[in-house]
């Protein structure tokens, strides 16, 4: 029996062609046991997006497009993670975008606006939105609250509905 080495002793992998079926395999088993295993490189022809995708998830240390041409996307693609990741536009399809181009930085992240992870009392003033802007409620807090309750409940009865057919559903659990 061979026995995985321990995660102090992580073997280092290189993943050649790592958006092809074989890849992707190998990134599936890789992923299964993160700790085992330390990621050099990976590499892939031209799918730039997929390729910057895998690098990222399972941190890479490098990545490699094997088309010249598809480089600079790559490097735009990688560029920033954690409070340095940035949006980039893939693609723009139809004439509902017209300011926007391949390559463009659409979303950063700004630590200005991150809020204590355990925050004590969540409570709201519109005070500040009536004076300022003469907003007004169009609902009650109660209201609101009926209105969100009764949609769950739709949407179990529409649950409960497929499963006495037959169908299998999934359950959103959040925590």
């Amino acid at each position: 029996m061979i026995r995985p080495p321990s995660p102090e002793h992580r073997r280092s992998v290189t993943i050649l062609g790592v958006t092809g079926s074989i890849g992707r395999s190998t990134v599936a088993v890789l992923r299964t046991r993160p700790e085992l295993y330390r990621i050099e490189a990976v590499t892939a022809w031209s799918s730039v997006a997929a390729l910057a995708e895998v690098a990222r998830l399972l941190g890479a240390r490098l990545a490699v497009i094997g088309r010249e041409d598809l480089l600079s996307e790559l490097r735009t693609r990688l560029e920033g993670s954690g409070i340095e990741e940035t949006g980039i536009v893939d693609r723009v399809e139809g004439a509902d975008a017209p300011a926007l181009k391949p390559g463009d930085v659409i979303v950063r992240v700004d630590p200005r606006y991150f809020r204590p992870a355990e925050v004590e009392t969540l409570l709201g003033d519109p005070t500040k939105a009536h004076e300022k802007l003469g907003w007004k409620p169009e609902i009650t807090a109660r209201a609101m609250c009926s209105e969100m309750v009764a949609a769950d409940l739709e949407s179990a009865r529409r649950q409960a509905v497929l499963q006495m057919h037959g169908y299998a559903t999934p359950i959103s659990r959040e925590n």
